[in-house]
């Protein structure tokens, strides 16, 4: 999957390829390094049965993250992403 960089506001924002309403089991498979990132988050739901259902948003606050939260975490693993392409 291929992206583009936007600018806003002066800043580059990298265009987003893991979403709220993905697929946690597909966030998984497409990206690992994504993986990596939730389980350190907590959320251990690579192996659960609910990722081949539950959406990222779903199962982080199935573990009590904020919707603040949720942004910084896939941010965080966009910008990984970003990285490791």
């Amino acid at each position: 999957m291929k992206t583009k960089s936007i600018k806003v506001k002066n800043k580059i924002k990298t265009a987003e390829y893991v979403a709220r309403d993905m697929n946690v089991g597909e966030v998984a498979w497409r990206y690992p390094v994504a993986a990596e990132i939730l389980e350190e988050a907590g959320l251990h739901c690579i192996g659960c049965i609910g990722s081949s259902f539950d959406t990222v948003e779903t199962g982080c606050k199935l573990h009590g993250l904020t919707d603040k939260q949720i942004n910084d975490l896939l941010e965080q693993i966009n910008d990984a992403i970003e990285k490791d392409k």
